[in-house]
């Protein structure tokens, strides 16, 4: 390694670190950030769609995975693991025996596996995700309070990402923060309209993110006033972003759930 290339790597690593720091000391200000356990929550909800990871063991293979990384939002989901060993509470069943089934349903894939390491990559991220995003996840939220805390960092979420990429769409330029090494994602024209695509790096998938997240503030506008206008806020900024991203099938996704809610709405107000 060259003094330049560490040089170099120095400088992007400190970038990296004072943007999430920045994000970080941001989301302190968040209503419902505390404590420690959903303060931590919100920092991984918000950090999940960052591309920061670190991949310590390689595959020469493409695909969703290209070997055994971490990202910036397992860090906080870590810590929680930590914290929720810590308190000696015992796991609910179903939650361990759903993981454990979804677990040995893709091991099977080993069994025809043209690509043995690879395909054990694979289930060590399945795996990883699992613990962290299910089980930790899951025993964190300990009461309703908790739970409808949890639903506003997900509006929180979706607020950053959508006005990430109307920003992108208003300089008509995709800068991809929050993002280790030189990827500079998949900047696609549509004549003189770029199509945006957030923190995430692609337009397809950043739609993928958005939309789920745009139907379930569309759930929950009928929250306390206060929690109504972050939501009705965070849904209209995201479904400019996800109108600015052009995936055809984020679009015919939200449209459907859209229709949806109206049907339910319409025969709630009918009783």
């Amino acid at each position: 390694m060259t003094p330049e290339f560490l040089t170099g790597l120095g400088v992007e690593a400190g970038r990296e670190l004072l943007q999430v720091l920045a994000v970080m000391l941001g989301l302190l200000f968040v209503p419902g950030a505390r404590p420690i356990r959903r303060y931590l929550l919100l920092a991984a909800i918000v950090m999940f769609p960052f591309s920061t990871d670190y991949t310590f063991l390689g595959s020469p293979h493409d695909g969703w995975t290209g070997g055994v990384s971490i990202s910036i939002a397992d860090v906080p989901m870590t810590i929680l693991a930590v914290i929720v060993l810590a308190e000696r509470r015992r796991t609910p069943g179903r939650l361990f025996r759903s993981f454990a089934w979804l677990f040995a349903a893709c091991a099977l894939s080993l069994a025809n596996s043209t690509a043995r390491g690879f395909s054990i990559y694979q289930l060590i991220l399945l795996l990883q995700l699992g613990i962290l995003y299910w089980l930790v996840f899951s025993r964190a939220i300990q009461s309703a309070d908790d739970l409808r805390a949890v639903t506003l960092f997900l509006s929180v979420s979706l607020l950053f990402q959508g006005a990430i990429g109307c920003s992108q769409f208003v300089v008509h330029r995709n800068f991809l923060w929050f993002v280790t090494g030189t990827r500079t994602g998949q900047s696609i024209e549509l004549g003189d309209v770029l199509r945006v695509f957030g923190t995430i790096g692609k337009p397809n998938g950043f739609a993928c993110y958005v939309v789920p997240l745009l139907c379930l503030n569309l759930a929950m506008l009928n929250d306390p006033p206060t929690r109504r206008r972050w939501r009705l806020l965070a849904a209209l900024v995201g479904l400019c972003a996800l109108v600015f991203s052009f995936s055809r099938g984020g679009w015919l996704s939200a449209a459907v759930a859209g229709l949806v809610y109206l049907f339910l709405q319409f025969r709630a107000n009918r009783k």
